[in-house]
């Protein structure tokens, strides 16, 4: 764990992660610091591996039809490199991956699928895979959010979290709700396909490079982003790695539903906690999955009642959620954001 974040690092790395896109100058006015102190901030904040930028694609307008996490606990016996070097392994040879943390006994993975029969056969190839593994992956849970029957905000939605864990008690804070996403098919020329992946898997690169990458002119990689960017294809997020003292802990939570639990009941009965604490969340009526930061297990123990509480109270879930709390010292990236090889597939 590093070493803990000042009032400004604080205040930048707040609204970096509320928006992506903001200048020096913007991040300056939001949190009322000097434009050169906000941009001195973030170059320590970036320097030091606290926050990274990533063009997040939007997976529903690439084609893709559903979101799958899969998680649970490991088996024990295993030892951490001997498991986390397996799933490595198995995530170079599936991209559908395109994010997975693996603690001491618990992992998570979450991948995207073109249709149902892509997702049925990364489960079968999966389960080849370990079949001659003395321990096996076939344990772990899945959850299935089609993008046409649920509501995502898998974009990250740190701003909320951060506000709360770092004390900071800004106003007006911008949330990422999570909300119905129509799946769409852009039509991209070979040339575009080319740089669309480029940029997602260079993030931080200028768009001379992305041109040289390409063979083609600054001006056209100019033009071919705003067009990306225009369309909505990926978004810019700024993704606080919680590497300081302040980010203790983290629980993965899976809820089950009875019929009727659309998301307005879920509001009207657990208020918008639920999500707005939640970094990454995909909900549709039957299922829920998010994931919540915490400042360390004291505020876990104190907070999580009253965030998926109100659910069991009402009689909404189906069974016991399941809850799976990691602290953040023992988390490890098995894939981080590695949307290149996945979107590279679909798109080329």
């Amino acid at each position: 764990m590093g070493s803990r974040l000042n009032k400004g690092e604080r205040l930048v790395l707040f609204a970096l992660a509320e928006d992506g896109n903001r200048t020096d100058a913007q991040v300056a006015d939001r949190v009322g610091l000097k434009e050169s102190t906000a941009r001195m901030h973030r170059k320590r904040l970036m320097g030091e591996g606290h926050v990274a930028f990533v063009n997040f694609p939007s997976l529903h307008k690439l084609g893709f039809e559903l979101i799958a996490q899969f998680f649970g606990h490991t088996n024990p016996a295993v030892t951490i490199e001997d498991r986390n070097c397996t799933y490595r392994e198995f995530f170079r040879r599936n991209p559908s991956v395109f994010d997975s943390v693996a603690g001491e006994s618990f992992m998570m993975a979450s991948a995207a699928f073109s249709d149902i029969s892509e997702f049925l056969m990364f489960v079968e190839r999966r389960d080849s895979f370990f079949e001659d593994i003395p321990w096996s992956a076939s344990f772990l849970r899945t959850a299935v959010f089609p993008f046409d029957i649920s509501r995502c905000a898998y974009l990250y939605n740190f701003a909320p979290c951060l506000d709360r864990i770092l004390g900071l008690g800004m106003r007006d804070i911008r949330a990422v709700s999570p909300k119905p996403l129509r799946r769409g098919a852009p039509e991209l020329s070979k040339t575009e396909a080319k740089a669309f992946v480029e940029m997602i898997r260079s993030p931080n690169a200028t768009d001379a490079e992305i041109a040289s990458r390409i063979g083609r002119s600054r001006q056209t990689a100019t033009e071919m982003r705003n067009s990306f960017l225009s369309r909505g294809l990926y978004t810019r997020v700024a993704v606080p790695t919680l590497r300081s003292e302040e980010f203790g802990a983290l629980a993965y939570v899976h809820l089950s539903f009875r019929s009727g639990a659309t998301y307005e009941r879920k509001v009207r009965v657990a208020g918008d906690g639920w999500w707005r604490h939640s970094c990454y969340t995909l909900e549709r009526n039957a299922e829920l999955f998010g994931v919540y930061p915490f400042s360390g297990f004291k505020e876990y123990s104190q907070l999580m009642h009253s965030f998926v509480g109100p659910f069991q109270e009402e009689g909404l879930v189906a069974s016991d959620p399941e809850i799976f709390v990691v602290s953040h010292d023992n988390l490890v990236d098995l894939a981080d954001c590695e949307f290149a090889p996945l979107i590279g597939r679909v798109v080329l």
